[in-house]
């Protein structure tokens, strides 16, 4: 099969991508969205569903803007780049909270700098890509994190986040900015954010914290939303919702059109990567006001979510799934790395997101941009295990693979056996490692689409590795991550290759310029390729209409100066290996403080800290001092309480090994005491790979000494959820798993809950709880 070259004959045709982007119109008297009684947005042209999702991402103000000039990066090229990762993952929104303390005066007036002419050109650029927006003009945040503060001229750095919620001048101040602000006109663009259709609404600030009188928050955000309206804005105005829940009915008595919500199911800066499963943390998220959403006919909006500290790729849309279950319409990711500081993760180190630095959970990402679209509102999928299927989607804690298959798109984070039934109808094929259509060595993500019968265009990227812990300290001069230009080997199963194919480099990143393939298999590096069948006809219109216009030869990624390849960051822990028999008659070390503390999660308590060894005993503790089982909440002043004080710690990793050799284990014993005289009960309990999790209660006093549990005494019990998810309201304990019994080959987690069984009228009493040596005997 011989095919002359078509590389310079079709440069210029454009992909279609994911998201259908509405005709451009200007802004009508009536918004171009409704929002039913219901609560639910609608494009208003055709009464459709309005659904969306993006990321957040910064490099136009504060530390990435910053540290982008420190670095001598180009910032507008670095926009260019990584608003073309945010179209090739098929997000078509995006939100920010603008340093309206860099755009800014203290009395409010808007200020024409690089950080605005920045920020006009992300929006351009995301418009051109049919990217959509949801802007938050007030951030109340300093310049600094996760730096110093530094002295900026705006309202927020003069008066504060508590004194601009309250104080008059600051208040006016803001009313100014945000009129000004929504009036400003784009020169990119020459239409104000108010008139801009691709601006579908406004969060009015971020995470405001309020407190006081309940008529003093209505008024406040009232004077916020008619700020905007007096600009003759009619776009949805959001109200963040979550931080006060108690003022719930104050903030619609406003007149807000909806609310915006946060959800952070892993916790925040555990500075190490989580281990255990995490999707019992995801599977509901319900909202003890939904009432009052209902009443008023609120829209709903995910303006941040992570599963924070974790570098697998399951657990964003199975959050997906239980946000569409709570009704939320519109989400957004916090927070994407721009590709210059992604080798760092300096930005906020309890997050990382980057599609050629982190391949794997972008395609997560990609794959949660299809649930928002495809997931009916309201649609409930059950708890875990029974929900890692829905719709089209599947997600696996085992495998750690997210995945999507219908006829026409098929998009995995992990190497899959899914049997696809009909590969000759798809036409976007996006991946990484292996499946039954592609087999591929190389560590980054690819993508296949399909621009005509016998042509599609593949785009390879980089070889990514993890070289040193993502989610520690970090700072510019340690590199976390590393990618490189490898070539590997690449074999297509797709029908119309079956007996052979062509393929060139289109973007010259390879030498080759034109290659006849026939055993399906070709060694590639990193680039843009185009494969092309023997029946393809080069005189056929392989143009696709698109509201995102790219370049064929188009790639984002940035060059390697590595000369080999990275070598793989590995954690210190290893399984345990059972040499011989011995291994059945000694006791086997679940945790052990000395070496384990810092892997324990847990609520930070003052003066915590690991204690011992000493003369007269050869062990270590953890002391743990509570002032009270009850911290109070601000945030839902009115929710129950929970007496309760629980910790996690995950040992899966280190018994992966002996997991089957554990079954020989008869009790469950640990050393245990309190300071203060006081005799208390605590549950002891191990959680299971599906969540169930089965324990005992025990009493411990101020008598050192070691504890001794029958497993056969093992019940099952209800598990707290931890990492303690934000925002508060989220759910105490999970009711995730199926199992019967306790099964010691599925075991992963050790949880100890100081609080059950304790009366109410004790919860606050002072608790000094030693923990010693847990182990199996």
């Amino acid at each position: 099969m011989k095919i002359p070259s078509i590389q310079f004959k079709i440069i210029l045709l454009s992909l279609t991508f994911n998201a259908v982007v509405s005709p451009l119109h200007a802004q009508a008297k009536e918004d171009q969205i409704m929002i039913d009684t219901n609560g639910i947005m609608r494009w208003r042209v055709d009464s459709s569903e309005l659904t969306g999702f993006g990321v957040n991402y910064t490099v136009p103000f504060a530390y990435a803007y910053r540290n982008g000039k420190k670095l001598n990066v180009d910032l507008k090229a670095a926009i260019d780049q990584d608003v073309y990762h945010f179209a090739r993952l098929g997000l078509d929104l995006f939100r920010v909270h603008v340093w309206d303390t860099e755009i800014s005066d203290t009395m409010g007036n808007l200020l024409a700098n690089e950080h605005l002419e920045l920020f006009d050109y992300l929006l351009l650029k995301l418009n051109e890509r049919g990217i959509r927006s949801v802007i938050t003009p007030i951030a109340y945040w300093g310049d600094g994190w996760p730096e110093r503060d530094g002295p900026t001229p705006g309202f927020s750095h003069k008066y504060g986040k508590g004194d601009c919620l309250t104080n008059p001048d600051a208040i006016k101040a803001q009313e100014n900015y945000l009129k000004q602000f929504v009036s400003h006109v784009s020169p990119y663009r020459n239409i104000a954010y108010k008139d801009d259709p691709m601006i579908i609404a406004f969060e009015i600030s971020n995470e405001p914290h309020h407190r006081g009188a309940p008529e003093s928050v209505t008024a406040f955000v009232r004077k916020m939303k008619d700020a905007i309206r007096s600009s003759g804005c009619t776009k949805p105005i959001f109200y963040n919702v979550t931080h006060g829940i108690n003022y719930a009915e104050n903030y619609f008595a406003a007149g807000i059109d909806g609310g915006t919500f946060q959800w952070y199911p892993t916790g925040l800066g555990f500075q190490k990567e989580l281990g255990g499963n995490m999707l019992p943390n995801v599977d509901r998220y319900p909202i003890p006001f939904d009432d009052v959403l209902k009443k008023n006919g609120a829209a709903r909006f995910v303006y941040e979510f992570d599963a924070a500290d974790m570098a697998s790729t399951y657990m964003y849309p199975a959050m997906a799934r239980s946000f569409r279950t709570a009704g939320m319409q519109l989400g957004t990711h916090f927070s994407y790395d721009p590709t210059f500081l992604a080798p760092y993760n300096t930005e906020y180190n309890t997050h990382y997101m980057n599609l050629v630095y982190a391949p794997r959970k972008a395609l997560s990402l990609m794959i949660t941009a299809e649930v928002f679209r495809n997931i009916p509102l309201y649609q409930d999928y059950g708890i875990y295990p029974d929900n890692t299927s829905f719709g089209p989607f599947r997600v696996s804690y085992e495998s750690d693979l997210a995945e999507m298959v219908t006829e026409e798109k098929f998009i995995y984070t992990n190497h899959t056996d899914t049997h696809i039934k009909s590969p000759e109808k798809l036409k976007l094929i996006a991946g990484y490692g292996n499946s039954q259509l592609i087999k591929y060595d190389g560590t980054g993500a690819y993508f296949l689409d399909k621009l005509g019968d016998g042509i599609w265009r593949l785009e390879l990227m980089p070889d990514a590795t993890v070289v040193d812990n993502l989610f520690g300290w970090n700072d510019l001069t340690r590199i976390r991550a590393m990618i490189s230009y490898g070539r590997h080997t690449m074999k297509i199963n797709l029908p119309e290759f079956a007996e052979s194919y062509s393929i060139e480099s289109v973007d010259w990143r390879d030498s080759i310029i034109y290659r006849e393939v026939r055993n399906q298999a070709v060694e590639l590096k990193p680039g843009v390729y185009l494969l092309m069948a023997a029946q393809y006809n080069q005189e056929d219109s392989v143009t696709l209409e698109s509201k995102r216009k790219m370049k064929i030869d188009e790639y984002g990624a940035p060059p390697s100066d590595l000369t080999k390849a990275p070598t793989a960051f590995k954690s210190k822990r290893k399984s345990v290996l059972a040499t011989d028999y011995t291994f059945l008659l000694k006791p086997f070390t679940l945790f052990d403080p000395k070496s384990d503390s810092a892997l324990v999660n847990r609520p930070w308590v003052r003066g915590s800290k690991v204690i011992g060894p000493s003369a007269t005993d050869s062990i270590s503790y953890l002391y743990i001092p509570l002032d009270g089982l009850v911290d109070p909440d601000g945030e839902n002043p009115n929710a129950e309480p929970f007496g309760d004080y629980t910790m996690r710690y995950y040992f899966g990793d280190i018994i992966e090994s002996v997991k089957y050799d554990l079954v020989s284990k008869k009790a469950l014993t640990l050393k245990a005491y309190t300071e203060n005289n006081l005799s208390i009960p605590i549950q002891v309990s191990l959680i299971m790979k599906d969540g169930t999790a089965f324990g005992r209660m025990i009493r411990i006093d101020s008598t050192n000494r070691k504890h001794s549990i029958p497993l056969r005494e093992f019940e099952r019990v209800r598990p707290v959820i931890m990492p303690r998810p934000y925002p508060t309201f989220l759910p105490y304990y999970s009711e995730a798993g199926n199992c019967e019994k306790l099964d010691l080959t599925k075991i992963e987690s050790l949880q100890i809950s100081i609080g059950p069984g304790i009366p109410k009228e004790d919860w606050d009493k002072r608790y000094e709880v030693v923990i010693g040596r847990i182990q199996l005997e």
